[in-house]
């Protein structure tokens, strides 16, 4: 089966994030953390802000930036599970300046220029192509266009991946044992919720995965004219302001260093394009 195929049965199985968030307080909340990366809170966009998530999945973030009711925002997704449940989220909360359809990011079907935001969390590391991800989400973003980007380290995810390596040899075709066995080995055979076995199933199951470096996704924004902003999670310190030094390179290697021994496998950068 074709990698893509695979990755839209998996979220048919496992439409990911299906929080249960259940009041604008905690839509609020859920969505702060990102915005925050911005300098403002997600009803705090600038009115008539075009807003793209570019892999919405369940559309937990993209109704938070709803909040702000004078922006417009749209959520793609290659899953129709997950667009469902993201549009029922925006039936539940009320919100009319938010949409969903299903949509490829290697393909988008946006004209270039067209978003004063993109957000990416979590989506173009499970493409066949993450640079041509990347490169495809900057055509839609607009010159002094803003860019949050998330995706899987190569360093922080090697536990992880060691962990996904043992889970496939004990019970190499059976997701459901996989997900018993994670949660009573790595997480003290809690509650299995539902929520939690889609959780647990996207960070251990998932068909199609790839792994970025620091300077690797700093290249990708220079490539696609974006300027690095300095502002990150976890949080990096920059030796010097240029961020492309040979001192700062050595600089990423320890922060990445630090992250797998900490676990800290995800991480997050934002960029502005340049005019």
């Amino acid at each position: 089966m074709d990698k893509s195929l695979k990755v839209r049965q998996f979220y048919t199985d496992f439409p990911y994030p299906s929080k249960q968030i259940d009041s604008n307080k905690n839509l609020f909340k859920n969505a702060q953390w990102i915005t925050q990366m911005l300098g403002f809170n997600p009803n705090e966009f600038p009115v008539n802000s075009l807003i793209l998530e570019a892999g919405c999945g369940t559309g937990e973030f993209s109704c938070g930036f709803a909040l702000s009711e004078k922006s417009k925002i749209t959520g793609i997704d290659l899953s129709p599970a997950s667009i469902e449940k993201a549009k029922k989220n925006a039936v539940k909360f009320h919100l009319k300046n938010v949409s969903f359809k299903e949509a490829d990011v290697l393909v988008l079907p946006f004209k270039d220029n067209s978003f004063d935001y993109v957000f990416s969390l979590g989506c173009v590391h499970h493409t066949t192509n993450p640079k041509n991800a990347v490169k495809e989400i900057c055509r839609v973003l607009k010159p002094n266009g803003f860019l949050v980007l998330g995706v899987y380290n190569k360093y922080g995810r090697f536990i992880t991946r060691i962990k996904k390596l043992l889970l496939d040899l004990m019970h190499s075709k059976n997701d459901l044992k996989k997900i018993e066995l994670a949660n009573k080995l790595f997480y003290s055979n809690k509650n299995l919720t539902e929520q939690k076995k889609i959780w647990i199933a996207d960070k251990y199951l998932h068909p199609n995965e790839f792994f970025h470096s620091i300077p690797e996704v700093l290249n990708w924004f220079k490539e696609n004219k974006i300027e690095y902003l300095n502002k990150s999670i976890p949080e990096i310190i920059l030796w010097n302001s240029n961020p492309y030094s040979n001192s700062n390179k050595l600089n990423y290697f320890l922060i990445q260093l630090n992250w797998l021994l900490k676990e800290k496998s995800f991480f997050i950068l934002t960029g502005k394009k340049k005019a």
